[in-house]
């Protein structure tokens, strides 16, 4: 059995504001979040405005408290 590394995309500097989600004013840390969320189709966990406002335009679910 062989195996194959396959490396994964790597968004360019200009992408890096998550253009797909329409956001362009968020840290660079929340930023990756919402893009990971909004790649792997989960909820975000989060109490952070400005984040829950761009998940909100992006579409992505957030997760709420039991």
């Amino acid at each position: 059995m062989t195996f194959e590394w396959i490396d994964p995309p790597r968004p360019s500097m200009e992408n890096l504001c998550c253009p797909s989600c329409g956001v362009t004013a968020l840290p660079l840390y929340d930023t990756a979040y919402l893009e990971l969320a909004q790649r792997w189709g989960l909820p975000l966990a989060t109490f952070d405005m400005d984040l829950i406002t761009a998940a909100q335009q992006a579409a992505v679910p957030r997760m709420l408290q039991a």
